[in-house]
């Protein structure tokens, strides 16, 4: 439960479609498998549950010690 309290605030504070397209190439340059479970979705503008889970990482790797 305080994780995802935690998620919430961040993805609030600091969730943009940029932040989000910026996790989509990291994933694509560097995490082909995951890549291909969020390409099509992102393509037509679904934010998938393969994508939400990298972007909570992101958030949680660069916002979560604050």
């Amino acid at each position: 439960m305080e994780r995802e309290q935690k998620l919430k605030i961040l993805r609030g504070e600091f969730l943009t479609p940029e932040f989000t397209q910026s996790v989509v190439e990291e994933l694509q340059q560097n995490n082909t498998f995951m890549y291909k479970l969020v390409e099509k979705d992102y393509e037509n503008g679904i934010v998938n549950k393969y994508l939400n889970i990298a972007i909570d990482i992101r958030l949680e790797k660069e916002f979560g010690n604050n």
